[in-house]
């Protein structure tokens, strides 16, 4: 098998992937009971209402009676409201991130009550709220950077027949999500239910429909959402009950839980920040669970592994540009057997193919004759046709855990290297003041010079090819220039520093490339 049939498949894949991960299919749901450790997950027809959008929308209140209080450090803001005494939004500073999460810890059905401001510090803020048959306190405190812990009482007034109360984690709000963010970036938001043995996520957690609806029985480790860069997570510090996923329309969701506590007291840890494993492990609640590249645990595994190898390597060389580059010939040493058997495999193709062209020519009208002919010369010289192709497979798992790790990284965000002002971003040397079909207003170097270095991978390749079919050596030349045009189309919004990843691969892969076509290979 040739090696332009080889890139052809590698590349197909490597699109299919990368496809089916930011676009995955839906899945369906079937209004059946389903068992998950033990636990029993509700989702019956009957019990779920429909969700209309004209009928069913988010709690409002008079915006003249709602007033919002705030506690801030220099890396986190949060924001109160008197309107349930609640955590309305929290805002990371750093990067002036906000994610679409609001209402946070509203008890029952209480949200719409006006809270009195008992107290309000730099770092603490008191609310209480009159009910119907207890009074409510809530407290919420800044520990540090990225942490607020809040604490519920509950403080009956009258005989209550139980402790165990129903509060509104919070509410997913996306009806005010920018326009500007791509498809691929709402791809990545997530909201997951983190259990003792099972960590419930939901992808593509934008729009919302009654599907969703479910109520699962047992305890509940944290509750988060996360998007590209950032997470937020709330851990119970009291037995949960269980929780509930309730969507209210298509822009809107609700996550619940309840819990029971003997003395009124329900405390919560709340995170919000980077989806930073060192980070998210120093609070020891499994919060750095929170972070999966992938849903393949394979491909999962080796990120994780790469992801801890550039934190490595970042600690001697402060450089995450550079810490890349490490990366892409630690990487290609560890599969360079497996680049070099196949590239070897392809030459030991190509130095039958005088012989394969005298069995094309001899039994050209007899297409079974020439498969069996065919076949036979494979065993004579004992050469796979599939072995080149089926060790850039082996590779693939690599290649499509390194994209994940690269894009997806936030330590990445903001970082600049050479020309590159930012690692997740295009590389931009230069910005237009108009558009240039196809490229937009932006000039990306590393997608063209991955592409020039492919082009001249493909020449030295097409070098060492025997062939004396006109239509077979017209076929190779437009390969020859459609893959590499192929291969900087692809990755042109690509952020910087995949595609630095990438132009290094290649280069690497043409530099092997010449010292393989200075071998000659013989089949005997």
């Amino acid at each position: 098998m040739e090696k332009r049939t080889l890139l052809a498949i590698a590349l197909s894949l490597l699109i299919l992937y990368v496809w089916s991960t930011l676009f995955p299919p839906p899945k369906s749901n079937k209004n059946i009971p389903q068992t998950i450790e033990n636990k029993q997950v509700v989702e019956n027809q009957d019990t779920v209402s429909k969700i209309s959008p004209v009928t069913q929308k988010p709690p409002t209140v008079p915006p003249s009676s709602e007033q919002i209080k705030s506690l801030k450090n220099a890396y986190l803001t949060a924001e109160f409201s008197n309107i349930g005494g609640n955590l309305k939004k929290m805002t990371i500073e750093q990067d002036r991130v906000s994610l679409p999460v609001t209402s946070f810890l509203n008890v029952a059905e209480d949200q719409d009550t006006v809270f009195v401001l008992e107290s309000i510090s730099d770092q603490e803020i008191v609310y209480s709220g009159a009910l119907k048959d207890h009074k409510v306190i809530k407290k919420y405190k800044i520990e540090d950077k990225h942490t607020i812990r809040a604490v519920i009482e509950i403080v009956p007034t009258a005989k209550m027949s139980t402790l165990d109360i129903l509060i509104g984690v919070f509410m997913l709000d996306m009806s005010n999500l920018e326009s500007k963010v791509v498809a691929q970036e709402k791809s990545l938001l997530e909201y997951s239910v983190a259990m003792p043995n099972n960590i419930a996520r939901k992808h593509d957690a934008f729009h919302f429909n009654s599907k969703e609806k479910k109520q699962l029985m047992g305890p509940v480790d944290w509750i988060g959402f996360r998007d590209k860069y950032f997470a937020l997570l709330i851990k119970p510090v009291f037995h949960v009950n269980s929780h509930n996923i309730d969507p209210i329309d298509e822009s809107h969701l609700k996550i619940n839980l309840t819990g029971a506590a003997e003395d009124g007291r329900f405390e919560f840890l709340i995170y919000a920040g980077p989806q930073n494993i060192q980070l998210l492990k120093k609070y020891g609640q499994g919060f750095e669970n929170i972070v999966a590249f992938s849903n393949f645990s394979l491909i999962d595994v080796i990120a994780k592994s790469i992801y801890w190898l550039i934190i490595f390597f970042h600690k001697v060389i402060p450089s995450w540009g550079i810490c890349i580059i490490l990366i892409s010939l630690v990487v290609y040493g560890a599969t360079y057997p497996l680049t070099v058997r196949g590239m070897y495999s392809m030459k030991r193709m190509q130095a039958i193919q005088p012989e394969m062209n005298v069995l094309r020519e001899k039994y050209k009208n007899n297409p079974q004759r020439l498969n069996k002919e065919v076949v036979e010369l494979y065993k004579k010289y004992k050469v796979n046709p599939f072995g080149g192709c089926f060790l850039l497979i082996l590779q693939m798992p690599v290649f499509i855990a390194l994209y994940q790790v690269l894009w997806r990284s936030e330590f990445f965000n903001g970082q600049s290297f050479l020309w590159i002002k930012d690692l997740a971003a295009p590389d931009r040397l230069m910005i237009f003041s108009f558009n240039i079909p196809v490229l937009g207003n932006e000039l990306n170097i590393l997608p063209i010079l991955m592409a020039i270095v492919m082009f001249f991978q493909q020449k030295i390749s097409m070098q060492n090819m025997v062939t004396t079919d006109p239509n077979q050596m017209l076929q190779q030349k437009m390969m020859a220039i459609m893959m590499p045009v192929l291969i900087g189309f692809v990755f042109y919004k690509f952020a910087s520093g995949v595609a630095l990843y990438f132009t290094m691969f290649y280069l690497l892969s043409t530099l092997t490339q010449i010292k393989m076509s200075r071998q000659k290979v013989t089949v005997v």
